[in-house]
């Protein structure tokens, strides 16, 4: 399977799809936030994420980057090379069997507050570099 950027007018089929593939075993990264950030801020999570997980009752590994803006900024379509110091953060993983559709936005804050946690671990890691 090749990875693709979709865009999906009807993401109930998407959805669907990708509850499937997940109870086979096969990975999915989200990337919650919808878009890049101009400033590498972590923008505000968009809840349809979070759908996937909650009805294939899988885990959440969040995952946290930082160091990517200056290698591909927002509305950029072209890589700059010489910047290549980027920290990737992977917590423990979280349980989403105790979460109901009902509380996505409740998963959403769960997930986005530990990555914001990590976030700032790996910009002060960065800066004693």
């Amino acid at each position: 399977m090749h990875p693709h950027h979709l865009v999906c007018l009807n993401p109930i089929p998407f959805i669907l799809i990708c509850i499937e593939k997940l109870k086979r075993g096969y990975s999915l990264v989200i990337f919650p936030e919808g878009t890049r950030s101009p400033t590498g801020e972590l923008l505000p999570f968009k809840i349809g994420g979070f759908l996937v997980p909650l009805k294939s009752k899988v885990k959440i590994d969040p995952i946290t980057v930082w160091g990517t803006r200056n290698i591909l900024p927002k509305g950029k379509i072209w890589f700059n090379t010489k910047q290549k110091n980027v920290k990737v953060f992977i917590d423990r993983p979280v349980d989403v069997g105790t979460f109901t559709l009902r509380e996505k936005n409740k998963l959403s804050s769960l997930v986005r507050n530990i990555i914001l946690k990590n976030l700032e671990l790996l910009k002060k890691e960065m800066e004693g570099n």
